[in-house]
């Protein structure tokens, strides 16, 4: 079998990213860094206008606007839900503008879906929530009308990733010289 000009290309952008798994924590760590200063920020806006949107209740921090243990859900499950659905995006071969309309379709469904199941399943286990929505709260809090709002937010996990190196989305948004 000859070898074309794209099967070479291809090889030679496999060859230059890091493996998969170091792309997945690097991606993890940037959809920590998004979440945590949209979180807070967000949070803080609302009560100094006299509105709580949540509380923590397991490690709370930042007048309970977060928590350490959130944080760490938020490395793994939503680190691994950017990769997937990069991985998914790229095996799609979404490009261009449109990758931003499906990134924010994904992230207002999966968000809410998520944590609906996790702070469902943190409660079951250890008897007390992760959190709980105080503003127009669905599912006994754990999860609120304005969620898929608030995961929006999130857009900017998925820019920041296209922009840094060693990232899942780094070695997708360019090509890598060969």
């Amino acid at each position: 079998m000859h070898a074309t000009p794209s099967m070479i290309d291809q090889a030679a952008t496999s060859q230059a990213r890091p493996p998969l798994v170091f792309r997945w924590l690097m991606t993890s760590v940037v959809s920590v860094a998004a979440w945590i200063p949209c979180e807070v920020i967000g949070g803080m806006i609302f009560l100094g206008l006299g509105v709580r949107l949540w509380a923590y209740h397991i490690t709370p921090v930042f007048w309970e606007l977060t928590s350490f243990v959130g944080w760490a859900f938020v490395l793994i499950v939503l680190g691994t839900h950017f990769t997937l659905y990069l991985l998914l995006e790229q095996r799609l071969g979404v490009r261009g503008r449109r990758r931003w309309g499906y990134r924010a379709l994904f992230l207002v469904i999966s968000g809410p879906v998520n944590e609906v199941i996790w702070n469902s399943l943190i409660l079951a286990v250890s008897g007390k929530p992760l959190y709980l929505y105080t503003v127009l709260p669905t599912f006994e809090g754990s999860g609120s009308v304005l969620s898929p709002f608030y995961y929006l937010t999130l857009l900017t996990g998925f820019w920041l990733d296209e922009r840094i190196p060693g990232t899942f989305a780094f070695y997708t948004r360019r090509p890598v010289a060969a």
